[in-house]
């Protein structure tokens, strides 16, 4: 959590790296710190590389690491992959939460794609977790 904060997203990298030497399996908590001080550190490659090794070290992602991944992506006015991150997480069996769509509708409005703002704006509403508590104001 300090390099999340401190927005040390080497450090964080660095720490991860040095587990597996030392015998040590990283979990999805540890995986969940790295991705959110990439995205902190507006670094959405290093992100989704460590969304990637999740996968390969055979562990499942939870919303907070799709939700980090998005963030970074956001940071790094990757709308697209906002979105193709937020469509997977069914197919991983996650439930998009209100984190999760406020990513990609402020996603969608940075990089200028009112449509699909809007999309995501009602596919909150539809699931139930209500526009007016997601903090997000279409422009």
């Amino acid at each position: 959590a300090g390099c999340e904060e401190g927005q040390q997203w080497e450090i964080a990298l660095s720490l991860l790296g040095e587990m597996w030497p030392k015998f040590l399996r990283p979990n999805v908590i540890a995986f969940n710190s790295a991705v959110s001080a990439c995205a902190k550190g507006q670094r959405w490659e290093q992100a989704l590389c460590i969304l990637g090794q999740v996968w390969e070290e055979g562990l499942r992602p939870d919303v907070i690491t799709y939700n980090s991944a998005m963030g970074a992506c956001h940071g790094g006015h990757q709308w697209a992959l906002v979105l193709r991150l937020l469509g997977q997480m069914p197919g991983c069996e996650l439930v998009p939460d209100v984190i999760s769509y406020t990513a990609a509708v402020r996603a969608c409005q940075k990089g200028q794609q009112s449509d699909e703002a809007l999309l995501r704006w009602h596919e909150l509403a539809v699931d139930g977790l209500g526009p007016a508590g997601a903090g997000v104001q279409l422009q």
